[in-house]
């Protein structure tokens, strides 16, 4: 029992580094299965049924994101199909649970950085990217919208092999935030 409630902070500790470094939405993250990840090929596929706008993402995953997903896949081997599961194992991790955690580590830190939510991962993605010239239609893909406009009509790509170099860049750019070790509030 205690092996594996320590297990599930550390689970949501990674669970919000999962956000930060693929800036996937929190309902994506948190629903993620095991069945959703494809280790070999590098690739998280988000189906339909769980995504926001209900159209299939497809992520690949940079190396800090595939070791926070083997230690979760490897930790709950055979306990659960979720990769962030609760602490019953029988359901994803709760967005309470994800939230309350960032509200904590901001209140501990409150001298030292501005409130944020698991969301401002996104719009940082987004900026900070583009801001390192990593094309728009890439952050796009990366963020799991779809293309508008004329590009909605023609370009079908996923840009999958741009979206792997662009994760990389990400991750080179934040990893060192993604390391500090986030532990469970007193």
């Amino acid at each position: 029992g205690d092996v594996y409630k320590r297990q599930c902070y550390d689970s949501t500790g990674n669970s919000i580094k999962l956000c930060m470094l693929t800036a996937a939405r929190l309902g994506e993250v948190r629903n993620m299965e095991r069945k959703d990840v494809d280790l070999k090929k590098s690739l998280w596929t988000v189906p339909k049924e769980k995504s926001k706008n209900k159209k299939k993402i497809i992520r690949p995953l940079a190396p800090a994101v595939l070791q926070i997903i083997k230690y979760q896949l490897d930790t709950f081997e055979g306990i659960t199909e979720f990769v962030f599961p609760s602490g019953s194992y029988k359901n994803p991790i709760s967005p309470q649970t994800i939230n309350k955690f960032c509200r904590q580590i901001v209140k501990r830190k409150e001298d030292e950085m501005e409130k944020w939510s698991v969301h401002d991962f996104r719009r940082s993605l987004s900026t900070i990217l583009s801001d390192n010239k990593v094309p728009i239609y890439v952050t796009e893909k990366m963020l799991g919208h779809s293309l508008g406009g004329i590009l909605k009509i023609y370009n079908k790509s996923n840009y999958t092999p741009e979206q792997k170099e662009a994760y990389q860049l990400w991750e080179e750019l934040v990893i060192p935030l993604s390391l500090i070790h986030i532990s469970e509030p007193t």
